[in-house]
């Protein structure tokens, strides 16, 4: 009589072995989806910056005034709709002032910068 020599994986070690495999794929998933909410935070935070740079390039050449120490503004760029605004702060040297521009999308803040404003000597 021949002896039976059972051979490949018993159900305790396949079942072990599914499951080690079903939590690395599920830390890969989460990973992978991390990574991607951080990619578009990044991009957004790059566009943010190019709408007050542009937006305080406007203030310096005059194509956008102050109502009193304030002015804001929409704007399109990356097809989404970006809002700034802008306040205007003296600063100890009476011909500079200090520009504070705040980039929103969707009514919340991506972007704070500040800047300093030659003042015109008239």
């Amino acid at each position: 009589m021949k002896s039976y020599k059972p051979s490949g994986f018993t159900l305790i070690e396949v079942l072990i072995a599914l499951m080690i495999l079903a939590i690395s794929l599920t830390a890969i998933v989460k990973a992978s989806s991390s990574d991607i909410q951080n990619t578009s935070y990044l991009k957004d935070k790059a566009v943010a910056s190019l709408v007050a740079i542009n937006a305080f390039h406007l203030i310096q050449m005059g194509a956008i005034a102050f109502s009193g120490t304030k002015t804001e503004q929409k704007t399109v760029l990356a097809n989404k709709e970006w809002f700034w605004q802008a306040y205007k702060d003296k600063t100890k040297t009476d011909k500079i002032s200090q520009v504070t521009l705040t980039v929103s999308y969707n009514h919340q803040v991506v972007l704070t910068t500040q800047h300093y404003l030659l003042e015109n000597a008239a």
